[in-house]
């Protein structure tokens, strides 16, 4: 169900003007996911949004659109797809896979210490009680969260560890958190990888004011070392 109403499976037989609206639960996206994979032999695409990548674990690959609405200050914006754009291609851990537990785990190397609780929501305090000296790597298999940042900027600002989460999309931290967490990690890897196919943008906001397009995609390409597509420059031609 959605705010426009139940979710229908159609097929598309003319042109025409449809509202679409899909599911927001990462759970409900799946299941219709796997029905339409049984009714149809077609490439999915599934339409997300820049503050809404939590449905990238369901793909094989993602683009990142990037666009003026996110802020009237351009350099804001491209700040904010640099670090978006960091935690989505962190690279594959080589840690111990067969190993990971669905707990938050320590490992030092004398061994690892597997904690009594699955997320760190609540227990943001409890972790850091139970590092010990020669603590190396910190496992966490749900969300990383701003709490957590915080009691590590506050606290443990000296402390480093290696961090592993699920994906990039687990990383679920405010601009500035997300900069404190790669300043205090002495690195950061992931269980799953996320492949982002290309990197595009559009300057145009609905909010009315408009970015240089020019300027704004040579600036977020040199900010990430990836090429740029501008999607309005595309769609007409």
């Amino acid at each position: 169900m959605t705010p426009l109403g139940p979710i229908v499976l159609c097929e598309i037989i003319k042109p025409g003007t449809v509202l679409v609206a899909g599911p927001s639960l990462v759970s409900d996206l799946k299941a219709l996911l796997a029905l339409t994979q049984e009714k149809v032999p077609y490439q999915i695409l599934i339409d997300g949004a820049f503050f809404r990548q939590s449905f990238v674990p369901l793909t094989k690959a993602c683009l990142l659109v990037v666009g003026a609405n996110d802020s009237p200050q351009m350099e804001e914006t491209i700040e904010r797809a640099f670090y978006i754009y960091k935690k989505l291609t962190l690279p594959k851990t080589q840690f111990l896979g067969a190993s990971l537990e669905p707990f938050i785990t320590l490992f030092s190397p004398g061994g690892k210490k597997v904690l009594p609780f699955q997320t760190l929501i609540g227990n943001e305090k409890a972790v850091f009680n139970a590092l010990d000296s020669d603590t190396e790597t910190l496992y966490i298999p749900q969300a990383l969260n701003d709490a957590f940042i915080d009691q590590w900027v506050q606290f443990y600002p000296e402390r480093q560890l290696h961090l592993i989460v699920q994906d990039g999309t687990h990383i679920q931290l405010k601009t500035e958190q997300l900069k404190h967490a790669f300043k205090l990690a002495s690195s950061i890897s992931v269980v799953e990888p996320i492949t982002v196919l290309g990197v595009c943008i559009n300057p145009y906001s609905p909010r009315g004011y408009t970015y240089p397009a020019d300027i704004f995609k040579a600036l977020l390409s040199e900010k990430l070392g990836h090429t740029v597509i501008n999607v309005k420059e595309v769609f007409h031609e």
